[in-house]
């Protein structure tokens, strides 16, 4: 009996399991073109922009790179320093215009309170929007909706990231 208990209960958690890898969570638009993604501005947090970037760039599909003389920009990154009304409590924000350039703005408000890894996954996070991903990931990944110190794509992450862009 204990045997078919315990049988059971290792099933029902491979099926959930697999539906939670089964489920994807995108926004259905992005800053992706012509498959990549070009970007100007600039952030008081650099390095952990580039980071981001290197992140992302790290699955071979989507190319994030600067913008230049001879492409369309199709993200601004800039920085923001506001506590109050629509930005109360958000330490970044994507927002996907369907006539103008994409942008990502960074609020120095609350990221200059965070340690150097939450500002690296806010900046992750916010890119990952950009790719098309929703925030309404399982925990442990940086598409998560909570900010944590985790800079490492997880497992929904790169499961959503493929479903959207072929591989």
């Amino acid at each position: 009996m204990k045997k078919k208990i315990l049988l059971l209960s290792l099933a029902l958690f491979m099926l959930t399991a697999s539906f939670a890898n089964a489920a994807h969570y995108l926004t259905g638009v992005s800053s992706v073109d012509a498959g990549e993604i070009r970007w100007g501005g600039s952030t008081v947090y650099s390095t952990q922009w580039y980071a981001a970037i290197y992140t992302w760039n790290a699955l071979n599909k989507i190319k994030v790179a600067p913008d230049d003389w001879y492409t369309y920009e199709d993200l601004t990154v800039s920085d923001v320093n506001r506590g109050d009304g629509e930005w109360y409590n958000v330490a970044g924000r994507y927002t996907h215009y369907s006539y103008m350039t994409d942008t990502i703005k960074l609020n120095q408000a609350y990221l200059n309170r965070y340690t150097v890894l939450q500002r690296q996954m806010t900046a992750t996070h916010e890119l990952g929007h950009a790719h098309g991903l929703n925030d309404h990931a399982i925990s442990g990944n940086v598409m998560y909706r909570s900010v944590t110190s985790r800079t490492q794509l997880g497992t929904q992450d790169i499961s959503d990231y493929r479903y959207l862009w072929g591989y």
